[in-house]
């Protein structure tokens, strides 16, 4: 059964503070830290332990939030009057987390979401260094062969020429075996073998051919087209959960959801000590759409005071852009302690 676990760490936090972060995140697949700043200056310090006697020391991680290929890191994570929303996914197992956090100017929210069944997408390219040993299944996508692949017949054997300078080796390898066979009906020398019954049923000839055209539908049948069907398992889509907590207003430049890629926000959560009662306090969610200001949604409006709120729960189920971005805003007039989390599913 699938397992998710969220921690709201900081809530505009400004002042220096090392967070140990909660034991259930060592049953966690993959866990990712996000982080908001405002005018924030200071570095932050991603810590794990294998094991409880042993000491906390920075972790790898990789950002989640960007589009190109990101290399693992230890670094110490640097910010210099930053104002924004960066993510980043833990590396490996450990058996605990801690985020040691220095600030010198500004503010820092901090929310944590793990899951056991998410998956980490590829942060570097897979392509293999010649000699690579592969152990399992491999495919071909190319069907261009390599001219400099074949098989040299010359009337007594076969050499296998080296595949190191082909465009492909798999591919040219292919091929070869391919020219070889076909070469059986044009020249002499091996050929001579074979019964010259061309095609002849039962004929070893017939079945050379056939072995030929198999080889051939192989090199160019071995890319699936759009819409294939695929038969196998696919899993739900993991949701993350984005939490704020606090006693003071929520803001739209600090208050929001921003995965940085397509996705689907499924549901908000609001959780209050109590229900507010001092004149209007309107919550208001909204949608500040990528393409721009014109095309801004609100999601809901409502009266906090007017509707005795103390839990409020919405499924907007509600598909957005990479470039989309859902704010909340609400004037906390009787400082209630509040629970906001946004849960999306990326698309």
């Amino acid at each position: 059964m699938s397992y998710t676990y969220n921690e709201a760490v900081w809530n505009l936090k400004a002042a220096t503070e090392t967070k140990e972060l909660a034991t259930e995140f060592e049953r966690c697949a993959v866990t990712v830290i996000e982080i908001t700043t405002a005018a924030f200056s200071g570095t932050i310090d991603i810590q794990g332990k294998a094991h409880e006697i042993s000491e906390y020391s920075n972790v790898p991680y990789i950002r989640q939030d960007q589009a190109t290929i990101q290399t693992p890191s230890v670094a110490q994570i640097d910010h210099t009057l930053d104002d924004g929303l960066v993510q980043y996914v833990v590396l490996g197992y450990w058996r605990r987390l801690q985020l040691v956090m220095t600030r010198t100017a500004g503010s820092i929210t901090c929310g944590v979401a793990g899951s056991s069944s998410a998956k980490v997408f590829p942060y570097l390219s897979t392509k293999l260094i010649a000699g690579t040993a592969i152990v399992g299944k491999v495919s071909i996508d190319q069907t261009t062969p390599g001219t400099t692949n074949k098989i040299a017949v010359d009337g007594t054997k076969e050499t296998a020429v080296s595949q190191e300078t082909g465009a492909v080796g798999a591919i040219g390898w292919l091929s070869s075996i391919k020219g070889f066979l076909s070469s059986i009906f044009t020249s002499t020398g091996p050929t001579n073998a074979v019964s010259p019954s061309v095609g002849g049923v039962g004929a070893m000839n017939g079945k050379l051919r056939l072995m030929t055209t198999q080889l051939n539908s192989l090199l160019t049948g071995i890319i699936l087209a759009a819409g294939t069907a695929i038969i196998g398992r696919v899993l739900p889509p993991a949701t993350v959960e984005t939490p704020f907590t606090g006693t003071g207003n929520l803001v739209v430049g600090t208050s929001k959801l921003s995965p940085g890629a397509a996705f689907k926000l499924t549901e908000i959560e609001l959780h209050l000590s109590s229900a507010p009662t001092t004149s209007t306090q309107n919550l208001v969610i909204t949608l500040d759409d990528g393409v721009g200001s014109a095309y801004d949604l609100v999601i809901l409006t409502i009266d906090l005071v007017a509707n005795a709120i103390v839990d409020l729960i919405i499924s907007p189920n509600k598909t957005c852009k990479a470039t989309d971005v859902i704010t909340a805003a609400w004037t906390n007039t009787d400082g209630r302690t509040y629970g906001l989390k946004f849960k999306h599913q990326l698309v």
